[in-house]
């Protein structure tokens, strides 16, 4: 047998292997969340977070709403104060 076919048939085995463990590495993931239940796992985990998120959102969202609401007050407030002073200056 020359070096030359024995470098060729390496060459052909590592392919094949290579070919071999990429197939496996595809269908491994799908074939252990079946056998675990990891996909079920993985929809609650993304309904907590989906859940967690609009909490979030929606206790911000009234934050912001009770601190625009007490500028708001704020500045009426002084407007008003502001206007009984010039009132009262006048007369």
């Amino acid at each position: 047998m020359a070096a030359g076919t024995v470098i060729e048939l390496i060459t052909q085995i590592a392919g094949a292997v290579s070919a071999v463990a990429a197939a496996t590495a595809l269908l491994i993931k799908p074939i252990r969340a079946r056998i675990f239940g990891l996909s079920a796992t993985q929809d609650g985990l993304r309904c907590v977070l989906r859940f967690e998120m609009l909490r979030i959102y929606y206790q911000r969202r009234e934050e912001k709403k009770s601190v625009n609401m007490r500028r708001k007050t704020s500045f009426m407030r002084i407007m008003l104060i502001k206007s009984l002073v010039e009132t009262a200056s006048l007369t």
